[in-house]
């Protein structure tokens, strides 16, 4: 997608109207002239504007008339002459756009026989005003006063103030109902106007002729008013209207004028319609206008320079500055084509834009593409929005190299080579011709290469700008001045499409509620989604409230990998979901970077959303707003409390698995990646399921990083740094030599967080509340995961302290598995920010009690709580605090009924829904139903097993011992002991035969087990032998039993015990198995 201009492009709105083709049938085109000469309103940028859409999308001729200076450069300033008016004589329409000219005889005479002529004109704002004579110059009165009135309806009377030009809109704009089917209207919407109002109807004033108002304006502030003078100017008058003139030619043309002009208002694409179409069907051309109105995408420059007097106006320009289009400016995530490149919007924020990246895993990534076309031709220079990736640690290579391909031809310089910042990297000169171009990125070296925008311009000298200026600058290249376009109505909007999201804009919708889920990946899912890959654990569907839950197992995945082929956790399973609701609207790939609060309180009226492809701005109105983004986006620009721990949190993970291949593809030298051995991180772990019939290796949660680095703003390099250790990782693997198949075959190229911003409610939950299983009246959802807490693994800390990437979890214990610890309610909603819940990790919690609700069923139970507060909060017109105070009853009885419930209006009954199936609860991972697995969901039944098989459900057990979630397992499942606890396990061993025998132990490996795990094997006749065993170790082609050797046996009783007290991570305990040696 093309977005031209130097500091302002793509139209809003643009987007949303199919280009028409609409070259005319006629030999010699209509002409159309514009006059401009307006020294307020810039409409010697504007009607260049509105010249070229007509010319490139219509196929009309047209000339515009400007008023010069000596040397040929705009002077709007310059009253008494305009350059070009001849072009009159031959014109088939007038646009005058002009304000107190006091023009000579011959030129002021081109302008009075075209209006007489019968020929069709448009007017615009000043031209009530377009002439002002000395009152002793004898056509004073004719010009001054009734020339306008009698040729576009009304002479100049008043407006209703200036305010703050340019800052907001001050007149809002609507159709007329009566008149809403003329052609003028077709795919006209109300609409903000930077102009401010004028008075031109009402106390006493009427407009002249047959004029028929279109539109009508609002003035939103107004010193009449403020004057108390609305009985003589009232706050509402036409804005645009049309009339039929008959000139002494005896001739009757059509006329089509507005009083708005301001040149903000030609950013808005719903101005520019009503400009372009005025004009046609001034033309009697209306049978060319679309039932869903003209194409109005901005064709080339324009960054109007703000309205006023003096020298506001651009200096030093000629004619052809406004005509031609003297700049190029792409955003590169919205090229028509992105090829095999990705879309990245977590840093939207900080970048100031989505951006693309080459995550090829070291194997190059198609072009992406897009066209544009060029009216003239030139030398312009390019520049390229990237950065050098690597840069911020110094370290060599430069692996995100990649070119721009212009017309097939790549440019010489080499991108993503300069800077550890976002820079704009100069691309050079070149020359281009006018016509069709073609442009496109190439990846060098499937290394996450990452690009911006890109600017073709032929200001050669200048730079774009930097720092807060291209913030500036991005707000005029996007038309962000316009009001974005608005999707109100809502009773709840939900920002985040995770677990929590979903689950809260599910609920919402099931009791009727009008909802809207903001999404800024194109899945949904968050952590839990392909992109990402964790699977989603915590218990569902227990306790004081067992329906709650429900809605979260309808979408739930039940991969039997993390990470795992992505078909395993359902994005289009989630997305149907989401979709079958009927009050439910879903904007998948919308990131909201701004909020808009109430005048009194600190209340959210809306949140803005970017369309992280087209650059669209929408607003979306709401009663109330849930942030479930996780990083708590919403609440913070709200003005929202929050607490965010200044180092020590839990980090980000992106994980990564490889196959083996007959034929693997070369992997390059990777000398930027962190030097690593393969001592220098955990093996990677055998996966339980296949991929394409071939199992794989993985790297799984705990490859972690960005414990100290501040989760929001260092969000990229935290995750730059991940990609650093795993490309590195497998560099290792692939120098070995013990692994000549490998090859690296997925890699998370988005990360998944796990703390950052934690929002705060009316109650803080801490870990006290927890172990001490304080209860709350508002207890609704139940946490089961332990207090599971992450820290740098310490034997891999040491190559690289500073951030280490390797982590290890560290349980607490305290929570009831089964029943689990009710959070209260209050941890749910803003207690500060009036109308706004949150539900995921961002909720108000502590750092160590974010370490039980942050698993995602969790939080998907968090979500189903708000969407059922939100449905009280509307129904009973209260804030969720007042939910808590005045009708908590309510919405605990609520809470007691089924997911499957819903009611069609808000004050109908509940009835169950009979398209949705009955769900299971989710206790752990051992006992779900795993999809992709061979094996039965009970385990390896003991009795298929051969020879001596002790089960864990037989070991005499000391201490605490704890059920594990890892698969598989023998028999119903396993435990596991923390480190250093005085828990044992003792597995009886009754040996009938005398003989050597193999002992084998199950145990599936996992980094978080222990490296020495103690194991003594007691035997008649022998004394103890010690063995140490490393429980993290993977069997051999994932084998779970894992032999300790052959040992002679006599007859009688024999034991093999495991101990944690000494062990330096969690011990294993599943299976004893003893076969005969031979």
């Amino acid at each position: 997608m093309l977005l031209q201009s130097w500091f302002l492009l793509l139209s809003l709105g643009a987007a949303d109207w199919p280009a028409q083709d609409f070259l005319p049938s006629e030999k010699e085109p209509p002409l159309v002239v514009f006059v401009t000469g307006d020294e307020e309103y810039r409409s010697e940028e504007s009607m260049p504007l509105l010249a070229r859409m007509l010319q490139q999308d219509h196929g009309l001729d047209v000339a515009v008339c400007h008023s010069l200076d000596e040397h040929g450069y705009i002077d709007p300033n310059r009253q008494d002459h305009i350059s070009g008016l001849h072009r009159l004589a031959e014109a088939d329409l007038m646009v005058l756009f002009t304000r107190f000219r006091q023009l000579p005889d011959d030129q002021l005479r081109l302008i009075l026989d075209f209006a007489e002529s019968g020929k069709p004109m448009v007017g615009f704002r000043t031209a009530t005003h377009p002439f002002r004579y000395p009152d002793h110059h004898p056509r004073a009165e004719e010009m001054n006063r009734q020339w306008p009135a009698r040729i576009f309806g009304q002479g100049w009377i008043t407006h209703h103030g200036h305010f703050d030009d340019g800052e907001q809109p001050l007149t809002e704009v609507q159709v007329i109902s009566e008149r809403s089917n003329h052609p003028i209207l077709r795919g006209i919407q109300a609409f903000p106007a930077y102009s401010w109002l004028y008075h031109v109807e009402g106390g006493g004033d009427t407009l002249q002729g047959n004029c028929e108002p279109l539109l009508t304006g609002t003035a939103l502030r107004s010193s009449h008013q403020d004057a108390k003078r609305l009985d003589r100017f009232p706050l509402q008058n036409p804005v645009a209207w049309t009339k039929h003139y008959t000139g002494k030619s005896q001739k009757t043309a059509r006329v089509f004028f507005s009083t708005l002009g301001h040149p903000y208002d030609f950013q808005n694409p719903q101005m520019r319609r009503l400009a372009i179409q005025g004009i046609l069907w001034a033309l009697n051309r209306e049978e060319r206008i679309p039932a869903q109105g003209v194409s109005v995408a901005l064709p080339g420059p324009y960054r109007p320079n703000p309205s006023g007097f003096g020298q506001t106006f651009k200096a030093k320009q000629k004619p052809a500055y406004f005509a031609a289009s003297r700049d190029l400016f792409f955003e590169a995530e919205a090229f028509d084509d992105i090829g095999g490149w990705v879309i990245d919007t977590a840093t939207t924020l900080q970048v100031g834009s989505p951006y693309l990246m080459a995550h090829g895993l070291g194997r190059l990534v198609k072009d992406a593409k897009t066209s544009f076309s060029l009216s003239d031709g030139g030398e312009y220079r390019v520049w390229v929005r990237t950065k050098d990736w690597v840069a911020p640690w110094g370290a060599p290579g430069q692996p995100g190299r990649f070119q721009v391909v212009l017309d097939g031809q790549a440019l010489e310089t080499t991108f993503g080579t300069a800077s550890a910042d976002w820079h704009w990297q100069d691309g050079g000169r070149i020359l281009l011709s006018p016509g069709e171009h073609t442009l496109g990125l190439r990846d060098l070296t499937g290394f996450n290469g990452r690009c911006d925008a890109i600017l073709i311009t032929r200001e050669l000298h200048a730079s774009p700008p930097e720092g807060a200026d291209l913030a500036k600058a991005r707000h005029l290249w996007m038309q962000t001045r316009a009001r974005p376009k608005l999707h109100g109505g809502y009773d709840l909007v939900v920002v985040g499409g995770g677990y929590s999201g979903m689950a809260a804009a599910i609920s919402a919708a099931r009791q009727s509620l009008k909802v809207a889920l903001i999404q800024d990946r194109f899945v949904l899912g968050g952590n839990g989604s392909s992109e990402i890959r964790v699977w989603a654990n915590g218990g569902t569907m227990r306790g004081k409230f067992p329906h709650v839950g429900e809605i979260v197992e309808e979408f739930a995945d039940h991969a039997p990998d993390s990470p795992g082929d992505g078909v395993h956790f359902g994005d289009l399973h989630k997305e149907k979901v989401c979709r079958r609701e009927p009050t439910l609207d879903l904007y998948l790939g919308h990131f909201v970077n701004d909020v808009e609060l109430a005048e009194e309180g600190l209340r959210i009226e809306a949140v803005i959303a970017l369309d992280v492809r087209t650059g669209q701005r929408r607003r979306f109105e709401a009663e109330f707003f849930a942030d479930c983004t996780g990083h708590g986006t919403v609440g913070a620009l709200a003005g929202a409390d929050f607490e965010i721990k200044p180092s020590g949190r839990m980090g980000m993970s992106n994980m990564w698995f490889w196959q083996v291949r007959q034929d693997p593809p070369p992997w390059p030298e990777t000398p930027w990646a962190l030097p690593l051995e393969e001592n220098d991180f955990p093996a990677t772990v055998a996966s339980r399921s296949r991929i394409q019939g071939k199992p794989f290796w993985k790297g799984e949660w705990f490859w972690e990083s960005g414990f100290d680095l501040d989760p929001i703003e260092d969000l990229e390099l935290i995750r730059d740094w991940n990609l650093r250790a795993v490309f590195g990782a497998f560099s290792a693997l692939k120098g070995s030599g013990n692994h000549p198949g490998a090859t690296l075959e997925w890699v998370a190229h988005v990360g998944g967080t796990r703390e950052s911003r934690l929002l705060t409610g009316d109650v803080v939950l801490t870990r006290e509340d927890i172990v001490n299983r304080r209860e709350f009246a508002d207890g609704c959802v139940a946490t089961t995961w332990d207090i599971d807490l992450h820290y740098p693994k310490e034997r891999y800390a040491k190559k690289f302290p500073n951030n280490p990437f390797i982590s290890r979890a560290e349980f607490g214990a305290g929570v009831d598995r089964d029943l689990g610890y009710l959070v209260p309610y209050r941890c749910f909603y803003s207690r500060n920010v009036e109308n706004l819940f949150m539900a995921g990790r961002c909720i108000s919690v502590t750092h160590e009690a974010l370490g039980t609700v942050r698993v995602m069923r969790t939080c998907g139970m968090m979500g189903e709580v708000v969407g059922k507060a939100a449905y009280v909060g509307v129904k009973e017109k209260t804030s969720p605090r007042g939910v808590y105070e005045h009708h908590l009853t309510q919405l605990l009885k609520l809470l007691q009924q089924p997911g499957a419930m819903r009611r069609s209006q808000l004050d109908g009954p509940l009835f169950r829904d009979p398209g949705i199936g009955v769900v299971q609860s989710y206790r752990t991972k051992a006992e779900d139903r795993v999809d992709g697995i061979p094996s039965p969901k009970e385990g390896l039944a003991v009795s298929s097993l051969p020879g001596i098989v002790i089960d864990d459900e037989h070991a005499v057990l000391t201490g605490s011992w704890r059920p594990g979630s890892l698969i598989p397992f023998v028999g119903r499942g396993y435990r596991y002991a923390n480190p250093g606890s005085p828990a044992s396990a003792r597995f009886p061993i009754a040996v009938k035969e005398a003989g050597v025998y193999e002992v084998r132990l199950a145990w599936v490996g996992h980094e978080n087990r222990g490296r020495r795990v103690l194991c003594v094997l007691e035997r008649t006749g022998f004394p103890p032998l010690r063995l140490r065993l490393d429980q993290s170790q993977v069997g051999d082609a994932g084998e779970l039993f894992h032999s300790l050797g052959r040992f002679p046996f006599p007859v009688g009783e024999a034991s093999l015990i495991l101990s944690a007290d000494d062990a330096d991570g969690c011990v294993h305990a599943d299976a004893v198995q003893v076969v005969p040696a031979s």
